[in-house]
Formats: structure tokens, sequence, C-alpha cells
């Protein structure tokens, strides 16, 4: 009798900037501090933003969107992936969970989380939110606003009749 294969399971985690501050929203569990995170019962591509961008925005009660990942690790013997991407929220109302904290680098220093392999990434994303300084080869829709104005010049082009909807 053969055994069938686990399903695969896929954990994303956002990285979540402020919209104007250094700082990454973490959320405070019993067992520490993490990112925000969704899990899909099933393998994902990692340029499958679509569904990133659900889930995410689902765990978040926000739309977001991925602008790109920081970490994606398939494993195909356990059959699961571990996903960290950096996420953009497009709703200025938004508020954060009660367990929500914004941290900064001095802090996330000091914090207990919950995967420590996750500190050096949220500190590499922090540090060049500190710089202001976006390298010169990351793709247009890898920078925050990108969407944003995308939509907005595409929204324009329909009432010009440039494109079509």
């Amino acid at each position: 009798m053969s055994e069938s294969a686990a399903p695969w399971s896929t954990t994303l985690h956002a990285i979540l900037p402020h919209r104007f501050e250094p700082r990454a929203l973490m959320l405070r569990g019993s067992t520490g501090w993490s990112l925000p995170y969704a899990l899909l019962d099933r393998e994902l591509w990692s340029a499958d933003v679509r569904k990133v961008n659900a889930a995410l925005g689902e765990a978040l009660a926000a739309p977001v969107t991925a602008l790109r990942y920081v970490r994606f690790q398939p494993d195909d013997v356990a059959r699961r992936t571990q996903a960290v991407y950096v996420v953009e929220n497009h709703s200025p109302a938004w508020h954060p969970p009660g367990n929500a904290a914004w941290i900064g680098r001095a802090a996330l220093a000091d914090l207990a989380p919950v995967r420590p392999d996750h500190r050096a990434l949220i500190d590499a994303v922090l540090a060049k939110s500190e710089s202001g300084q976006i390298p010169d080869l990351r793709e247009p829709w890898a920078r925050p606003g990108w969407f944003v104005t995308a939509a907005a010049w595409l929204l324009i082009a329909q009432r010009l009749g440039w494109v079509d909807a």
C-alpha cells in the first residue's frame, strides 16, 4: 500500500513598512513577536503575487500589494514553502490590530521574535527605508507607490479610450 504525499503548505510572511517612518508592523503573540502571516494549503510560485496579495491582504484586513520577496524557500521533501514579502498597504484609513506595534531597528534588536531568522530580513528592509535609497536596479513595480501611480495612469488611459477596460 503506497502512502499518499503530504499536502503542500505555504506560509507567507509580510514585512509591512510604516507609510512615513522606518518601522515595520509586528504582531505580539503568546510565544513572542512575529511578522503578519497567512497560511495556504497549496504550493505557490514566487511571482504569483495575485495570490500573495489576496492572502496577506485578508490576513491584514487591508488591500496590499507585494513589492518583492526577500526570502522564498520551497522545500520539496517537506512539501512546504516559507516566504517573506515586502508589502505596501493601500488604505490610509487602516489601523493595525490591537496586538500589533510599529517596530524600528533599535527596538527590533531587543524583541524576542518567533522566527529569529526574520530579524535580519526586517533589519535590512528598515535600513533601506532609513537611508531613503532604493537600488538603481530595483524594478519599478518593486518600489513603494508604483502600484497607485500605475493604477491612476490606467484609469486615465481608460477614460481617454487609449486602452480597453
